[in-house]
């Protein structure tokens, strides 16, 4: 009761904030730092990885490898270097985690065919798995404060100004309200129909399909597209991205989250962590995510680590955590100083989030 009573007054105060126009810090949806919240959203994640486990183990054979005609080999998405020259870093699930000696992107050697993948994100139990998630009342709060914390540096970034935005991978549509809210015009596309039915219910312009071949020509060109979660679902992360701002306006703004490969959780639990898994081609740093956008003709903005899972990080031994610390910083570091303060600090948050700039010539 206490629990649900402090919640609903943090509800309150947050927005109050944002009809105020006071921006969100990234605090404000962190579940590490908001007591009560990981209990209240056990269940619902413990629903989920089970199902997820399900449709790992259905693409495999006995001996954990792909079956076959279910995957095909790449080289790296980035460079092209070849996948047999790079570097070993995880076997799991079937797949071959390598990192390119060339460009140090991290990325899967194998890769599910589409048609074998789709079912991943339409009718499946691991999608009405996500859907539960996304409706939890909880989780959804918690990723509507993240929207408005991406729109307002998104409304930063356009020099405040309103405009049209574009959300690749919309969901039920939190990105969309918070563009409404600032009085943007939102499209949002998303594979899965469950998800975009939910968004239009809420009065919110969504629509079934793939990004960028099923958005129609009269939508015109962008002011914004936000891409959460999405590109390290992409066989060609570079090909994507140009694909993508090709619905920009000269000058426009992309915001892309996507999991940091050298988040402090996941360093430390390394094939454990449950983003180690199909469907997550490539795995990006904050260094590598800014070399495929620039590949790819974007220009960096900003860029930062949400999200810091340092309840998690702190329950594991503390010389694991300050061994892991330091071979990702490169110099000592003391347990006792590592907060999510300093996690974000050294960009070891569990999320990146960059913005990115097509130029205007």
């Amino acid at each position: 009761m206490r629990e649900r009573r402090w919640w609903t007054l943090f509800r309150i105060l947050l927005k109050d904030c944002w009809g105020n126009g006071v921006s969100l810090s990234k605090d404000s949806f962190d579940a590490a730092l908001l007591p009560g919240v990981r209990e209240q959203l056990a269940e619902v994640y413990c629903s989920l990885r089970r199902s997820e486990q399900d449709v790992f183990q259905s693409v495999l054979d006995d001996n954990g490898v792909f079956r076959e005609g279910v995957a095909y080999v790449r080289n790296c998405p980035l460079c092209a270097m070849p996948s047999h020259a790079a570097s070993l870093v995880y076997f799991a699930r079937g797949m071959h985690i390598v990192q390119c000696v060339k460009c140090s992107l991290v990325y899967s050697r194998e890769v599910i065919n589409r048609d074998a993948d789709n079912s991943r994100y339409r009718q499946s139990n691991a999608m009405d798995a996500h859907m539960a998630l996304h409706t939890n009342r909880v989780y959804a709060e918690l990723e509507s404060n993240k929207a408005r914390y991406i729109i307002a540096g998104l409304r930063e970034a356009s020099d405040g100004s309103s405009g049209t935005l574009l959300d690749i991978g919309c969901s039920t549509g939190a990105i969309l309200q918070a563009a409404r809210e600032v009085g943007w015009q939102a499209l949002g596309i998303d594979l899965n129909g469950s998800a975009v039915k939910i968004a239009r219910a809420r009065g919110l312009a969504a629509m079934e399909g793939y990004c960028p071949e099923d958005i129609p020509s009269s939508a015109g060109s962008f002011r914004a597209i936000t891409m959460l979660d999405v590109l390290e679902h992409a066989e060609d992360p570079v090909g994507l991205l140009v694909s993508v701002t090709r619905h920009l306006v000269p000058g426009g703004v992309l915001g892309v989250q996507v999991p940091n490969f050298n988040s402090l959780l996941i360093q430390i639990e390394g094939v454990r962590n449950n983003n180690i898994c199909h469907g997550h081609w490539s795995y990006f740093t904050p260094q590598t995510l800014i070399k495929v956008a620039s590949e790819a003709g974007l220009e960096l903005l900003s860029i930062e680590t949400i999200i810091s899972e340092i309840d998690r990080v702190r329950a594991y031994p503390a010389k694991q955590v300050a061994e892991a610390a330091r071979l990702l910083t490169g110099r000592n570091v003391e347990f006792t100083d590592i907060d999510h303060r300093w996690v974000h600090e050294h960009l070891l948050g569990y999320k990146i989030f960059g913005m990115f700039a097509l130029p205007r010539t």
